[in-house]
C-alpha cells in the first residue's frame, strides 16, 4: 500500500509539474514579445513627436 501510495504521489506531483511547465512555456513568449513591442513603440513615439514638432531638437 504504501508503494502505491508514493506511486501516486509522484505522479501528482509530476503532473503539477507538467502543467506548470506548459502553462509557463505559453505565457513567456506573450511577455517577451510585448514588452519588446514596448520597448520599440517608445523611440518611434519620441520621433514622431519630433518629427511634428518640426525636426530639429
Amino acid at each position: 500500500m504504501s508503494g502505491e501510495r508514493n506511486t501516486n504521489r509522484a505522479l501528482g506531483n509530476f503532473t503539477i509539474f507538467f502543467g506548470l511547465t506548459i502553462i509557463t512555456l505559453g505565457i513567456y513568449p506573450m511577455y517577451f514579445w510585448v514588452s519588446r513591442l514596448k520597448q520599440q513603440n517608445t523611440p518611434l513615439g519620441q520621433i514622431l513627436a519630433q518629427a511634428r514638432r518640426g525636426g530639429d531638437g
